[in-house]
């Protein structure tokens, strides 16, 4: 993605999928990405210009910058890009910093895509330190698996209702007591495009 001083800084994603920064450390930051992220990025989506400028006019990085250029935080900069030092088992890692506007494409390529499987929260997670870090990633990684449509549609219910059941009274003429309730929306809709159910219920015929 990035090649250090260089490279060509047309792209920020090549064909590689290993991310190697020249910073003129003997502790050169190195990691293995991910085939098919990388393979995202080869098409186009974060250009090294764009993403450059991304970085630097991001307000939630203001502070981030302050502590690159501080030498805190284990944040640092790479001809002109942050970067973020991490150790994951045992190696020392540089992940690059994301901006905000950018942090839902990372989550849907870490979590939604092809390769990904709708992994857990946790597995995500550690998929996408391997190359990018952002203030608040866990939380946010949670937040996206928890309203991912698919993944609510599928994952068993684990959490058991014990509230007692307890009988109810039945009333001694029809239409005494109703009940109604509405359904919905409906995904995928009928074949009439309808999204809702009305449900009414007679507690004297049920």
């Amino acid at each position: 993605m990035l090649g250090g001083a260089q490279s060509e800084e047309n792209s920020l994603a090549q064909s590689s999928q290993e991310l190697r920064v020249d910073s003129g450390n003997v502790d050169e930051p190195r990691f293995h990405r991910d085939e098919e992220v990388t393979a995202e990025m080869d098409k186009g989506i974060m250009v090294a210009d764009s993403f450059r400028s991304e970085q630097e006019c991001c307000a939630e990085l203001a502070l981030v910058w302050k502590h690159a250029k501080e030498g805190k935080g284990n944040y640092y900069e790479v001809d002109g890009y942050l970067f973020h030092r991490d150790k994951i088992l045992g190696e020392s890692i540089g992940q690059l910093v994301i901006p905000k506007c950018r942090r839902t494409e990372v989550l849907k390529l870490a979590h939604t895509s092809v390769f990904s499987s709708h992994m857990g929260p946790k597995k995500t997670i550690e998929r996408i330190k391997y190359s990018f870090f952002w203030e608040g990633l866990r939380a946010d990684v949670k937040k996206f698996c928890e309203s991912c449509k698919e993944c609510q549609l599928t994952r068993s219910v684990r959490i058991k209702d014990r509230s007692p059941i307890t009988p109810v009274a039945r009333p001694e003429l029809p239409f005494q007591v109703v009940n109604m309730d509405l359904i919905g929306p409906i995904d995928p809709p009928s074949s009439k495009e309808h999204k809702y159910i009305f449900c009414l219920v007679d507690q004297h015929t049920r």
